[in-house]
């Protein structure tokens, strides 16, 4: 996405995911609720010295 009356040109992107992991043991099954997500922000723009990039990537849990 170009951002008006400029020359950047953004890109919003992410993921998200959710769960249960169930472990069964003597006191008997228990569940627990699992989630974790990433964003992300990529914006590029061109320059008197060439292109220009800026690259944010947030994140949370295990993958």
């Amino acid at each position: 996405m170009r951002l008006p009356g400029s020359a950047t040109c953004l890109r919003l992107s992410g993921r998200a995911a959710a769960g249960v992991a169930v472990r069964s043991g003597r006191d008997g099954t228990a569940a627990r609720p699992e989630a974790d997500g990433r964003f992300a922000l990529d914006a590029r723009t061109d320059t008197d010295l060439g292109p220009l990039r800026t690259y944010v990537r947030v994140g949370s849990g295990r993958r």
